[in-house]
């Protein structure tokens, strides 16, 4: 008990300048690991609670990963693609799950990022470089500047961002998922009117999504026990999918399919996995775009992964076994030098699905405040086991994800 009352002070965060070389690191780690063992132990105790949170996380972030690898695929001439972005989010999300300070952080090749990197691939397409070439350097760089970011406790700089700024940014990514959701619908209706009934799937889109919307406020129904209630909300989202698989497939209409690659392999055909960094005719050319453009990426890193972690802490959360800003950083720095020498996309924290995640995990009770019901949690499963489980599915699910043509 004397632990959790000591979690509750005021610098606990870990968002100070310690003066120390990497001390917010030493200290983020001092912190965390008091705890690791319960991690694992509270995972196991978590039972069903883990797993409707683990199955729930995975169908959440399955589903945007295919289409920000799909978007990518078609926006890139094939550089890089579905495969690229799973093995990115399973693998990072497997270390991360295993050796970060707050585990509940989702990992993902983020709406933000699929933005950037098509912006990346358009300038190297102007310059003339290779597109992996570029993209690997701009990781080496950026990573760096992550790490540098890391040991100087620079990330404690987050807590003067306000409240307005973090709802600010999660609308930003919001905006996101909602222009690429529309352009998809505007490119049925244009670029793929002749080979599909765009009718027809403006219809399915628009009934999956009441549909998803309707299951998701279930909790709050009257209709069955509380706990078929809640599960039923939890999985809103796939259930409304499966459904809309269902009709599409029973259909006689022609709908496109999920463009998901044939077999697991590099989305360019033929390509080896580890990139060639120095490209003979253009080696300090993607260097010098590299080294640019990792600019306003990491200052994109610097806002999206510590917003990200700021909400899953938020003080609604009643979280107790602390954070560690300045470690979680750390480590995403050495995942972007890492992943994209082998053609993968970069990776951050994950808004919404961090804090969904966290409520997931949680046990809620409805509270009556001024006459109104409010939904309050009173403790959360805070475990490694969970993510762990999240992104070890998405890997077991690469090798079959030629399965997926099934969903329109």
């Amino acid at each position: 008990m004397e632990r959790v009352k000591t979690l509750k002070n005021a610098d606990d965060d870990g968002l100070v300048w310690t003066g120390r070389f990497a001390g917010g690191i030493r200290n983020d780690i001092k912190r965390r690991l008091l705890w690791y063992r319960s991690d694992w132990v509270d995972g196991v105790k978590g039972g069903t609670k883990t797993i409707t949170a683990t199955l729930f996380m995975f169908c959440a972030c399955l589903a945007p990963g295919i289409a920000f690898g799909a978007f990518f695929d078609q926006h890139s001439g094939g550089e890089s693609g579905v495969v690229e972005y799973l093995i990115t989010q399973s693998v990072s999300g497997i270390i991360f799950a295993i050796i970060s300070g707050q585990p509940l952080v989702i990992l993902r090749p983020t709406g933000p990022i699929t933005v950037f990197i098509s912006q990346l691939y358009s300038i190297s397409k102007t310059l003339e470089v290779p597109f992996l070439a570029a993209q690997a350097w701009t990781g080496i760089f950026v990573g760096t500047y992550m790490i540098i970011i890391a040991v100087t406790d620079t990330c404690a700089a987050i807590r003067q961002c306000s409240r307005f700024t973090q709802d600010m940014f999660g609308f930003f990514v919001s905006v996101i998922f909602m222009f690429m959701g529309i352009s998809n619908i505007a490119d049925k209706f244009t670029v793929k009117q002749d080979q599909y009934s765009p009718r027809q799937q403006l219809l399915l889109t628009a009934g999956t999504l009441w549909l998803a919307f309707q299951l998701s406020g279930f909790g709050k129904s009257r209709f069955f026990a509380k706990k078929i209630r809640e599960i039923i909300a939890d999985f809103a989202v796939p259930l409304a999918i499966i459904l809309g698989t269902i009709v599409a497939n029973c259909s006689t209409v022609s709908i496109e399919p999920l463009p998901v690659p044939a077999k697991f392999s590099p989305t360019t055909a033929g390509r080896s996995w580890v990139v060639d960094v120095c490209p003979p005719e253009s080696c300090g050319v993607a260097v010098g775009v590299g080294a640019l453009s990792a600019i306003p990426l990491v200052l994109l890193f610097f806002i999206d992964q510590n917003v990200t972690m700021l909400l899953t802490q938020h003080p609604d959360h009643d979280l107790q076994k602390g954070s560690a800003f300045h470690w979680n950083f750390f480590i995403l720095g050495c995942f972007n030098i890492l992943f994209p020498l082998f053609g993968c996309p970069f990776v951050t924290g994950s808004l919404p699905h961090s804090p969904q995640f966290v409520k997931a995990l949680a046990t809620i009770e409805m509270v009556r405040e001024d006459k109104h019901e409010k939904a309050k949690i009173v403790s959360v499963c805070e475990n490694r086991l969970a993510p762990l489980m999240v992104n070890v599915l998405v890997l077991i699910f690469l090798p079959i994800i030629d399965k997926l043509k099934i969903v329109p």
